[in-house]
């Protein structure tokens, strides 16, 4: 698939883009792209169809989506992510759009119970954790952060990014408060925890011709 001229324009905001240049490619594109938005982690695609293309007639084609589920976690990683936690003196999970949803949540609200842990969340977690629970900081970083999400995440010797993309492309990665700017990458360790197949976190923009 060649890449279409869509990808600078849309790349940042949707997680694949798409061109339909030819009638009989609509129902694959189609596809595709749903595909693609409805697995782990959900998120929008675009699909860009010129105006002529709508007035080509074109014999039916079915459409048939699949939606892709995450895999197993390995106990490995568990048992790794479980004793760096209790090594830690201050730790802060940073939730994304990844466990923004009824059984992510749940998990996501048990894990810091238990270990008592605090939440801050990305643009794309608002609401993955209760808003009014005692151990949820706010939305972290620039563009509509808190200064406490963000000192907590400076402070942290430890970050769990649950359902967050990796650090160095988070847009909240750096903040303005009265006291300056600070970054919450240069001193902090970071433990990412996916919890889709990496490939769906950088899709490609793509153009089917």
């Amino acid at each position: 698939m060649a890449r279409g001229a869509a990808e600078g324009d849309y790349q940042p905001i949707v997680k694949a883009a798409y061109r339909i240049d030819k009638p009989l490619d609509a129902a694959k594109i189609v596809a595709e792209a749903y595909s693609i938005a409805a697995s782990p982690p959900q998120g929008p695609v675009f699909i860009e169809v010129p105006e002529d293309v709508w007035s080509v007639s074109s014999e039916y084609m079915p459409c048939r989506a699949e939606v892709r589920l995450p895999p197993p976690v390995p106990v490995d990683g568990v048992k790794k992510v479980a004793e760096l936690l209790s090594r830690a003196r201050r730790v802060v999970i940073l939730a994304g759009g990844g466990v923004n949803s009824e059984e992510g949540s749940r998990l996501l609200l048990q894990l810091a119970e238990r270990w008592r842990i605090p939440v801050a969340v990305t643009g794309n977690g608002r609401g993955a954790f209760p808003e009014d629970h005692p151990l949820f900081l706010g939305r972290a970083g620039f563009g509509g952060g808190n200064i406490v999400a963000d000192q907590a995440l400076a402070r942290a010797d430890l970050v769990l990014a649950v359902g967050a993309g990796s650090p160095t492309r988070l847009p909240t990665a750096t903040t303005t408060s009265p006291g300056g700017t600070s970054s919450w990458l240069t001193s902090t360790r970071w433990l990412k925890r996916s919890l889709f197949p990496t490939p769906y976190i950088s899709t490609a923009t793509q153009s089917i011709s």
